[in-house]
């Protein structure tokens, strides 16, 4: 298969839209259409239907999706193999928790930019928790993930811890206990909530709130109108100016910060350098807004 005909594909799978992708791609949409299909034609079936909405996958598509991508990573790796790290080219596309990209990545990506000028970061914001960030990894959406754990990740994976990552029940300073509060939390895989939950603590709640981000549920917890568990960091500016303040409670151990990605692919060059910068240049949270 030609690189360019898989490489239009996976850039209309992304933005659902053969004009967008010719213009993120600097191609003209006529040779974006005559790639799709010649592509089309090997495989014997079509890989797109338009729609008002936009341009979806069929499920021959979405059965390419991640081989496409994979072909062209390895690519990308091949091309690289013969160039010193530090002229590193390519994207190194990168999934972390709201956050690990908040508070830990920044400073992650001013050492890339220091050391490999030329090697784009791409971050993917992930609300969805450990599972569908380990599910990106192993389809090949993502080269590398930024997550809380509790435990070690087993194989296929390789992972390095990027130290504790505390957690603070806070509410807003007039709720002093947790009884018939709402629980604040992420979303349904809310590793914070689920942490809580472990400790037994569900059954004082009569409602669970889910909000989406780490912002929603500070400010709804700032307004009086539940208790959340959330990272420490993420909430040291609100505890420190009295917006919020900490409920005691049978917090278990730290959950653990840790990027990953699949052991077939360590000795790929982007990810070998990650994993330089995270094992040798320790990445601690800061609390920008504190």
């Amino acid at each position: 298969m030609d690189e360019r005909q898989l490489r239009a594909f996976t850039t209309i799978a992304q933005t659902r839209s053969f004009t967008r992708a010719a213009t993120q791609l600097g191609y003209s949409q006529s040779a974006v259409t005559s790639q799709i299909k010649s592509l089309e034609q090997q495989m014997r079936c079509p890989l797109f239907e338009r729609r008002r909405d936009g341009t979806y996958m069929t499920a021959a598509g979405q059965r390419l999706l991640p081989t496409a991508q994979r072909i062209l990573r390895l690519t990308e790796e091949a091309l690289s193999a013969g160039r010193d790290d530090h002229d590193l080219e390519g994207t190194l596309n990168i999934g972390a928790t709201e956050s690990i990209a908040t508070y830990r990545l920044p400073a992650v990506i001013q050492e890339f930019r220091c050391r490999y000028p030329n090697l784009r970061l791409s971050i993917k914001t992930f609300h969805e928790g450990a599972v569908a960030m380990l599910a990106a990894l192993s389809g090949y959406t993502i080269d590398a993930a930024f997550l809380h754990t509790d435990a070690a990740l087993p194989a296929p994976y390789d992972s390095v811890g990027l130290g504790d990552e505390p957690l603070s029940l806070v509410a807003h300073p007039s709720i002093t206990t947790t009884e018939d509060q709402p629980l604040l939390t992420v979303g349904e895989h809310c590793i914070y909530a689920s942490t809580y939950h472990s400790t037994g603590s569900r059954d004082r709640h009569t409602t669970v709130m889910g909000l989406g981000t780490i912002e929603a549920v500070k400010q709804a917890a700032i307004a009086g109108i539940g208790v959340a568990p959330l990272p420490t960091v993420a909430v040291a500016r609100e505890l420190g100016a009295g917006a919020l303040h900490e409920i005691a409670w049978a917090n278990p151990a730290p959950l653990t910060a840790r990027a990953a990605w699949l052991g077939e692919h360590a000795t790929n060059p982007p990810i070998r350098a990650l994993a330089d910068i995270l094992r040798n240049k320790p990445i601690p949270a800061h609390a920008a807004a504190a």
